[in-house]
């Protein structure tokens, strides 16, 4: 018997984020999902476990720099490693990005149970992004993100700043700080969660 490995790239329900996963994922996924709702439990009452992985790259994620934070960098993926998983909000903060209104989520990794957001909430490009103390989402918007896809391609945005989740100096070299700049769609803005 041979295992199919083909990722399968899932869809939000409103067409603006995106997850890949295997195919065998996906369909417990679906069949989870299935079950759920025969059960009458919503599936978005919980944070699922993802690893925010770079969409051009593969095998490349973020986590947390030294697994101890504050700083996030990326390196190569290791499903193993706490400091690379993430677990995304099912609440959502709706929010203007220019003429739409996009839901944002919490993200917190899972090791250290704190919250992605930008460096002393900045809405400069360039600045580095850090977990720190999780904060009330519909006030404080540094740590919240938006994945929203064109094309095929999906980036985070930040609900504070408006800007993109990417690399310092657009590097792949492991180690590399995350950090948000303008929303120029280049390859290391490219995110997807993957399962």
């Amino acid at each position: 018997m041979t295992i199919d490995t083909k990722m399968v790239k899932l869809f939000t329900g409103d067409g603006r984020g995106m997850f890949e996963v295997s195919f065998w994922r996906a369909l417990q996924i679906a069949v989870l999902c299935a079950l759920l709702v025969v059960a009458g439990v919503a599936p978005a009452q919980a944070a699922d476990r993802y690893w925010i992985q770079n969409g051009s790259y593969s095998g490349i994620c973020i986590g947390l720099q030294q697994s101890s934070g504050p700083n996030v960098v990326i390196g190569s993926c290791n499903p193993l490693s706490l400091s690379q998983q993430w677990n995304v909000s099912a609440e959502t903060v709706p929010l203007k990005y220019g003429d739409k209104l996009l839901e944002y989520h919490e993200i917190a990794n899972r090791q250290t149970n704190t919250c992605l957001g930008v460096h002393a909430a900045s809405t400069t490009s360039g600045e580095r992004l850090v977990v720190g103390t999780c904060q009330d989402a519909d006030e404080d918007h540094s740590q919240v993100w938006a994945p929203y896809s064109f094309d095929g391609v999906t980036v985070m945005i930040n609900g504070h700043s408006g800007l993109c989740m990417g690399t310092q100096g657009s590097s792949t070299v492991g180690g590399t700080l995350v950090v948000q700049g303008n929303c120029y769609w280049t390859p290391t803005q490219h995110w997807v969660f993957a399962v």
